[in-house]
């Protein structure tokens, strides 16, 4: 079975094309997000989601897909179905943009199954991060002068 073997959300990252090297920077466990008026839908937040993969020699090459889910005890909001297919044991998968998500603590997770299967497979691996929304007042919003 896929295993994701590693997690986590960071502001930005390099790939090394002399070592096959990831460089992650500001690896982000807290959000303060301004909000003005109502959010916009989709990912945009500047956010980088990694999740590494590795595979059993029989999975390679086969077709799986993934989604990231951000949990928490009341509420929890999904990704669409990523595509998980490798021709190596291994797999880093880099996902740009996160949605805006409401207020509180989150578990950020994966979750994976074989494509045209229903069941979802969860992953232990998790990635902690706090969200604070801010409202913005009409008055502190920015004019044209």
């Amino acid at each position: 079975m896929p295993s994701c073997y590693f997690l986590a959300l960071a502001s930005d990252s390099s790939l090394d094309r002399d070592t096959n090297n990831f460089s992650l920077f500001k690896l982000t466990e807290e959000m303060q997000i301004t909000i003005s008026g109502t959010p916009p839908q989709g990912p945009v937040l500047p956010i980088e989601l990694h999740a590494y993969w590795m595979f059993e020699p029989g999975e390679i090459g086969r077709s799986f897909e993934f989604q990231f889910l951000f949990e928490k005890p009341e509420a929890g909001v999904k990704s669409e179905p990523i595509p998980l297919q490798s021709d190596k044991k291994r797999l880093r998968v880099r996902n740009r943009g996160l949605p805006v998500l409401p207020n509180g603590e989150f578990r950020v997770r994966t979750q994976w199954r074989a494509v045209g299967e229903n069941e979802w497979h969860l992953e232990p691996q998790i990635w902690p991060v706090e969200v604070k929304r801010v409202q913005q007042l009409d008055s502190e919003a920015p004019t044209n002068t």
